[in-house]
């Protein structure tokens, strides 16, 4: 992400160490565990920093290389995908009235 020219700008203020352990817990959280997510809530962590679906695509298109890189095979991959999208409305701050 730090390296992508658009999205580098949303980690330009983050503790990287924190950044990073929150995300590890994030993703076990997201992928059943066994870690438990201990940060803020995501709509809570993200809001107000003009996340839009288009810079989630870009995060998203980096994590399946990413996966691709360390021998994910495609269904895998499309699985986790799946989970991570579902917390897509509460990162691009686009939650209905109902949350």
């Amino acid at each position: 992400m730090l390296a992508d020219a658009e999205l580098a700008p949303f980690f330009a203020e983050a503790s990287l160490p924190r950044l990073r352990a929150m995300q590890r817990e994030f993703f076990a959280a997201a992928l059943g565990g066994p870690i438990h997510y201990s940060g803020m809530s995501l709509a809570e962590s993200h809001a107000g920093r003009g996340i839009e679906p288009r810079h989630l695509a870009r995060f998203v298109g980096h994590l399946l290389d990413t996966l691709h890189s360390r021998g994910a095979d495609e269904q895998d991959a499309l699985d986790i995908i799946s989970r991570i999208n579902t917390y897509a409305a509460e990162i691009t701050g686009e939650v209905g009235v109902d949350g």
